[in-house]
């Protein structure tokens, strides 16, 4: 009976230190569970601001990108209107040059058909005073004959 007890003694301590050692696994089990979902839930928000950081930089990008892209949207509409106006500037001075060349191209024809006419009517006179005297000459040698 005695060797059953202790046998029984012996197997209840083994029982019992088999239980703390199954506790204290279980213990520093958990605990280290709890430390690497501590872990991971830092990791986690690490990772969440890391993708809030990344989408607002995003977004500031886009932002900046719009800004520039609006930027050189004016730029080019201000570039083609100046261009607009220099090609117009451009094109009423060759319209106003052309139209002085044109003026002064009538002046010269105007002056040139006046001396034409200036030399027509010197001919013509210079005719008729050769005519007249022609006719004078007529006249005289009639008269003598």
């Amino acid at each position: 009976r005695e060797r059953f007890e202790l046998d029984m003694e012996e197997q209840h301590q083994h029982i019992k230190q088999e239980s703390e050692r199954l506790q204290k696994e279980e213990q520093e089990l958990y605990q280290t569970y709890q430390e690497k979902e501590m872990k991971l839930r830092e990791e986690e928000r690490h990772l969440v601001n890391e993708l809030e950081e990344d989408e607002n930089r995003l977004k500031q990008e886009m932002y900046e990108f719009e800004i520039r892209q609006n930027e050189e949207k004016q730029e080019m509409k201000a570039f083609h209107e100046a261009e607009d106006q220099r090609l117009r500037h451009e094109i009423e001075l060759e319209e106003t040059r052309m139209l002085h060349a044109v003026e002064e191209q009538q002046e010269r024809l105007k002056k040139d058909l006046q001396e034409q006419e200036i030399r027509i009517r010197d001919e013509l006179e210079e005719a008729e005073q050769k005519i007249m005297n022609q006719q004078k000459d007529e006249e005289l040698r009639i008269r003598i004959e």
